[in-house]
């Protein structure tokens, strides 16, 4: 199983506005790809493609409740 890191990179304030939080992912050291943070949306930005993939948050809630793995509440990981 590959070994995940993921970074965080927060401007100075932390209530998002005009900047978006940037977060890369890596898969055994190699870059998957970045996580984007914005007021509106939620995109996902592949290492080696040049453009990007977006989702509303209320698709992105739609996503996530229709594909990701169902966890007790107080569980983080």
């Amino acid at each position: 199983m590959p070994e995940h890191e993921v970074g965080l990179r927060i401007p100075q304030r932390i209530w998002i506005k005009n900047v978006d939080i940037e977060i890369p992912v890596r898969s055994d050291g190699k870059l998957l790809g970045r996580i984007h943070i914005s007021q509106g949306s939620v995109d996902w930005v592949p290492a080696q493609k040049h453009h990007r993939f977006r989702l509303s948050w209320e698709r992105f809630a739609s996503v996530m409740a229709a594909e990701g793995r169902r966890l007790p509440r107080d569980q983080s990981t």
